[in-house]
């Protein structure tokens, strides 16, 4: 035998070596020293550089490397994609330069060393491209056929070596993740007050998990193995239920064991078999009683207190009654005197008045509570007919006319033209005009008070609208606020100055809502308001 086959015995004795040695490799720091080991027996040769795909950070990184300094390798990884190992990552391209110097390949470095020979090509396994390994030489044509079988016998191990490291890495992540996931799970279910059982076909117990077994068996631990008609022996309901599931009857049920609760999941399985979860609802029970005898008692005082609000009105209702009686009669007589002594004693006469005057307030501060009490109690029922709007309007002036003189203020009336046909409660929207107007002629001196009635369609609705402006003392926002308030005016100061229970706008609001409308208000302390009101141009009956 000659030299030549002695030498290829050898090269093939020592890849026969490097592929055993490989192949006992579990961690890429024994991986790179193989390599190394491998390049020194099989390649004299000056720079080698093996760059892999990191996976993690997405990147070629130089694993192992000969003939560097520290910064020439941090050179060399930084720029890799960039140069020759990049493009032979993408492209799977053996670069064999024989000399730099004569191939336009060559690439220029800041490395110290000049190169003259290079030999790159790709790290593989199944079409998978996971590195590039380099060899270089400050001699020309260094390599050889040989180089390049030995290098690509080098590639291809490495390849299967670092794929399958790879994938070992990550099923012992999936692994760890799996573990973790397990013991989260288990001190999960341990902690809840549920239970997880799991029922093979034969009806043995193959898993049984969670706080929820203490109520169901003396000692849980035993459980795994058993049969279901032997493990629950203190919940013979739960068996037959889970029983019925491994017949394939899916069921959800609530089971009481001493003072426990317990809801339970029996999911049967298709090829046999049952998942069971049991969750004891103890507390939630618990709970959900207390806020059944919860609403229960605050239906019984909400009742208590429409009875007592009821009660309220009747009694309001009542004593409003008879006290317009007499003050109908003290009116009555105050008129009768008044024209029999009014004539002959000027004293006597302004006595009488005053007994009129007040008497007619105080009847219409009975009428107000009446009118709330009725109200509140439902007693007042509409009255809906056709109106005549310009007959109506002139009432209402005749009836505000003495606070509008003794206020000396100007009243003007825009009534729109073509109204069209009106239905509502005359009553009613007398009432609503003559509030109106009587607070804006009683909160307003020497002023202007301008009454509008138009009607506009909105949404398909025709909207019959009144709008009452006046040049008084206006109001607050915070007085806005409240001005709707049954009782309420803006302030203590304004009730004892003007005087009024402050029921006129809450009748007014309450009146309007009955009709199916809408009241508010705008206002600016000094300058006056406006208030704007509109019920439909024909109110349902049934409102």
């Amino acid at each position: 035998m000659d030299n030549e086959g002695r030498d290829l015995i050898a090269v093939v004795d020592q890849l026969s070596t490097i592929a055993s040695c490989f192949a006992m490799v579990n961690d890429l720091g024994s991986f790179t020293e193989q390599i190394e080991l491998a390049l020194e027996s099989l390649v004299d040769v000056e720079y080698t550089g093996l760059y892999l795909w990191d996976f993690d950070e997405n990147r070629l990184r130089l694993f192992c490397a000969k003939g560097f300094t520290d910064q020439e390798r941090a050179e060399a990884e930084r720029t890799a994609w960039n140069r020759h190992p990049g493009h032979i990552y993408r492209t799977q391209e053996v670069v064999h330069v024989h000399d730099t110097e004569a191939d336009h390949r060559t690439q220029s470095s800041r490395r110290s060393f000049r190169v003259r020979s290079r030999l790159f090509m790709p790290v593989t396994v199944r079409d998978q491209t996971l590195g590039v390994f380099g060899l270089a030489s400050c001699i020309p044509n260094q390599f050889n056929e040989q180089h390049v079988a030995v290098l690509r016998f080098i590639c291809r191990l490495t390849g299967v070596v670092y794929r399958h490291l790879l994938d070992q890495r990550e099923r012992q992540k999936v692994q760890a993740d799996l573990v973790s996931t397990a013991r989260r799970l288990q001190l999960l279910v341990s902690t809840l007050p549920i239970a997880l059982i799991v029922v093979d076909v034969s009806g043995h117990i193959s898993l049984a998990q969670g706080a929820a077994l203490d109520h169901l068996s003396d000692d849980p631990s035993s459980l795994v193995d058993c049969l279901i008609e032997r493990a629950f022996t203190r919940a013979p309901a739960l068996a037959m239920t889970i029983s019925d599931a491994l017949a394939g009857q899916s069921k959800i049920a609530e089971h009481t064991i001493g003072d426990q609760t317990l809801e339970v999941r029996a999911q049967a399985h298709q090829n046999g078999g049952a998942t069971v979860m049991v969750h004891n609802i103890t507390e939630q029970k618990r709970n959900l009683d207390q806020m059944r005898r919860l609403n229960e008692e605050l239906s019984r005082t909400r009742d208590q207190a429409l009875a007592a609000t009821r009660a309220k009105s009747d009694f309001l209702a009542t004593m409003s009654h008879e006290l317009r009686t007499p003050l109908n009669a003290i009116i009555g007589y105050a008129e009768l005197a008044d024209e029999e002594l009014g004539f002959e004693d000027a004293c006597t006469s302004d006595d009488l008045k005053r007994i009129h005057t007040s008497a007619g307030q105080l009847l219409q501060l009975i009428n107000d509570i009446l009118d709330v009490s009725k109200i509140e109690a439902g007693r007042l029922v509409l009255d809906i007919q056709r109106l005549d709007i310009h007959e109506l309007l002139k009432a209402v002036e005749v009836a505000i006319a003495p606070i509008q003189q003794r206020n000396c203020n100007d009243l003007q009336v825009i009534v729109a033209d073509n109204l069209g046909v009106l239905e509502a409660d005359e009553t009613a929207l007398r009432r609503i005009l003559i509030n109106l107007l009587g607070n804006a002629n009683k909160f307003t001196n020497a002023g202007d008070i301008l009454l509008r009635v138009w009607v506009e369609h909105v949404r398909g609705q025709r909207r019959l609208n009144l709008s009452v402006r006046d040049t008084g003392i206006g109001m607050t926002q915070a007085q806005l606020s409240r001005v709707f308030e049954a009782f309420t005016q803006a302030d203590a100061s304004t009730s004892r100055k003007y005087g009024g229970t402050g029921l006129g706008l809450t009748i007014t609001r309450q009146l309007v809502h009955m009709m199916g409308g809408e009241i508010d208000v705008t206002s600016t302390p000094g300058e006056g308001s406006c208030f704007h009101v509109w019920i439909p141009a024909l109110v349902s009956v049934g409102r």
